[in-house]
């Protein structure tokens, strides 16, 4: 099917026209219309005022041009492009945000329920059949980040694919392309955890326990906490609440990282583990 740029403003007359009509063909062919109507509806507000006038709008018009285009180019890439331009148009920079609060976010509550309920005794006094379910949904987002290396891998793999499929302002193609991304990941990286735990001294540990071992967490925990931080700081398009929960989540998987190094690394793996 063809598409047809149809105006519905009243055409100028005589060299306006001309004019408007060629700066409107050095434009993307999907904006030359929208433009073309605003410079014509903008022309036509002009129509009582000096000759002198028009011809000002119509330079300052010319000598916008390029951003003009630069901004057309932009808009139709976010729209129709892969997942690189998911992450930089407005809506799929937020949903990224979130999703690295949620990669922090989640895990540090989670814990906080847990180390609560062991405190209290709720754990060791509920029946089997409620406790390891609980403890499974409690326990996996904390191990995913204090593990860190495949674990947190597979944590933002499988926050992704949930997360991009409750978004509706982020364009159908790039949410498919992102969520697709994100189940991969979460596939590929869980299975290869289960096969290592299953294949126990098999050659899967030593790729396993490189990503997830000191060295794994730092190379995965440390990046995902200074990147939050940085786009918490930098960014301009994000709501102010929101990027004070991604400094939050920055210096919390900071900490994180930091108390690995510590006795009370021991007293969370503690609680995680029961």
């Amino acid at each position: 099917m063809v598409s047809r740029e149809v105006s519905t403003v009243p055409a100028l007359q005589g060299v306006e026209r001309v004019v408007v009509a060629a700066l409107s063909r050095l434009l993307p062919t999907g904006f030359r219309a929208r433009q073309r109507d605003e410079w014509t509806a903008d022309l036509l507000d002009l129509a009582d005022a000096p000759p002198a006038a028009r011809w000002r709008y119509l330079f300052a018009a010319a000598w916008t041009l390029p951003t003009l285009r630069s901004f057309a180019r932009r808009g139709a890439a976010a729209g129709s492009g892969g997942l690189r331009d998911a992450a930089v148009t407005p809506a799929g920079l937020r949903l990224t945000a979130q999703i690295v609060v949620a990669a922090v976010g989640v895990p540090i509550f989670c814990l906080a329920v847990t180390g609560l309920l062991n405190w209290a005794g709720f754990m060791g006094s509920w029946p089997d059949s409620l406790k390891w379910p609980l403890w499974f949904i409690l326990a996996v987002p904390p191990l995913a980040l204090w593990g860190g290396g495949a674990w947190l891998v597979a944590w933002l793999g499988l926050l992704t694919t949930i997360m991009t499929s409750l978004q509706r302002n982020v364009p159908i193609r790039q949410r498919r392309i992102a969520r697709r991304a994100g189940l991969a990941t979460f596939v590929a990286l869980s299975g290869t955890i289960i096969l290592q735990l299953n294949n126990g001294g098999g050659w899967l540990d030593p790729v396993i326990g490189s990503l997830s071992g000191t060295l794994g967490t730092a190379a995965t925990t440390g990046p995902l906490g200074v990147a939050t931080l940085i786009l918490g700081v930098r960014s301009r398009t994000l709501s102010r609440r929101l990027r004070i929960a991604l400094v939050v989540a920055g210096l919390l998987a900071l900490t994180s990282l930091v108390l690995h190094h510590f006795p009370v690394d021991e007293v969370i793996w503690q609680q995680i583990t029961l």
